[in-house]
């Protein structure tokens, strides 16, 4: 039967690089027979390798419905991806329905997959996410927001019932619920396990991804660049200018300062709100026997906003930027330079061909004279020829 793969996210679980590999390797997998359309829909802030975006446009998203029933009569597989989904079809639900209704009446299945993240992760980098933001970018401390995610936000972290709720349109059979825990993953890789959520093998046919796609920040530096973000004279490209730089010290930053936004036991405390959810999620819908996630809470040190490292990373942040600037400068000086003297150049050149047709103008003048003058001895000549009788007196008297 023709299958529709949605995958839904969630946030901060490697959508990034799953959809990266999918849209590099969009023929390889046409060759097997699955199609990752680039959909005529096309967003501001989505790109075509989020190309299940256009499900969370409410008003106009049944303009994708039939594509995919013309996609439908070439492959007999299609992948979406969009990762607000997880969220969205919640908010939205009857997205969802009016997608089921679609399926049915065009005779296709679809099969959803989502990776869930512990929450107190989950939380923690969905936080860091939302301050480096080019469109949202977020101001809260992370101790600021996490109340606000708890009391107004928590079905995102409810497990069991949103997969209870997506079960209820799509079937609980066509959900395929993954641990975003590399022990878990096939080959304890993220794009091997997904390839065999859709029934593929990752072979020496596809081409690999040359580094990883949305590195998360260290705790610094999503703290320089939460500060960055209450400055709203900056534009989102300076803003991205800036980030550029965070995130080239972000890996050494985290490994001189390994630290959590939350401490063992508040990460702990945060967990046990969500036990029996968990617990439901990992008997229900994975049924191996084992919980849903295998990790504890460690002893990692609880971030301060004293911490002494946070001093050198902004040093080496404001290093780099103005480092940048000065390089840049130096090449916009050189590059003018040279603009210099290449104009120089052509003035030097514009001289020596004025000059030029200056000289060729005078020797085009002397060549009339001269054309001239032998045009009128030959005339001279002539008349001398019809009369020469009158010509030899002349000269008889001339000499006389």
């Amino acid at each position: 039967m023709k299958t529709l793969y949605l995958h839904i996210g969630t946030p901060k679980t490697g959508t990034t690089a799953i959809q990266h590999f999918l849209l590099k390797n969009r023929t390889v997998l046409e060759e097997h027979g699955y199609c990752f359309p680039e959909l005529p829909c096309h967003y501001t802030y989505a790109r075509n390798n989020r190309n299940g975006y256009f499900l969370t446009a409410h008003t106009g998203y049944k303009k994708g419905f039939k594509q995919l029933e013309n996609l439908f009569g070439v492959y007999d597989n299609i992948i979406l991806t969009e990762e607000t989904l997880w969220r969205h079809l919640y908010v939205h639900p009857q997205i969802a329905t009016d997608l089921m209704a679609h399926a049915k009446e065009n005779n296709y299945q679809i099969r959803v997959i989502v990776y869930l993240r512990c929450q107190d992760e989950f939380i923690i980098s969905l936080w860091k996410e939302n301050v480096k933001h080019r469109k949202h970018a977020l101001t809260l401390t992370f101790q600021e927001r996490l109340p606000q995610v708890l009391e107004n936000e928590s079905f995102i972290l409810e497990y069991a019932s949103r997969l209870d709720e997506l079960a209820a349109v799509f079937g609980r059979d066509q959900l395929t619920v993954r641990r975003y825990e590399k022990s878990s993953w096939k080959n304890g890789l993220i794009i091997d396990d997904f390839l065999a959520c859709i029934g593929l093998e990752h072979t020496a046919d596809f081409e690999e991804l040359e580094a990883l796609k949305n590195p998360s920040l260290s705790e610094n530096t999503v703290e320089i660049k939460r500060i960055i973000n209450k400055e709203p004279s900056f534009s989102q490209d300076e803003n991205r200018y800036l980030y550029h730089f965070l995130r080239e010290i972000s890996a050494d930053s985290s490994a001189a300062y390994p630290c959590s936004m939350l401490s063992k036991d508040e990460a702990n405390e945060l967990l046990h709100q969500f036990d029996g959810e968990n617990a439901r999620v990992a008997e229900e819908y994975i049924c191996d026997g084992n919980p849903l996630f295998s990790r504890t809470p460690g002893e990692t040190v609880k971030w301060s906003p004293d911490n002494p490292y946070l001093r050198e990373d902004i040093i080496r942040f404001f290093a780099l930027a103005t480092v940048d600037l000065k390089r840049e400068n130096t090449q916009l000086r050189n590059d003018l330079d040279d603009l210099k003297n290449e104009l120089a150049d052509l003035k030097q050149e514009l001289t020596d061909t004025k000059q030029a047709l200056s000289n060729l103008k005078k020797q085009t003048s002397e060549q009339k004279k001269t054309i001239l003058r032998n045009h009128q001895q030959f005339l001279t000549f002539k008349a001398k020829l019809k009369h020469p009788i009158r010509t030899l007196l002349d000269r008889l008297f001339h000499n006389n």
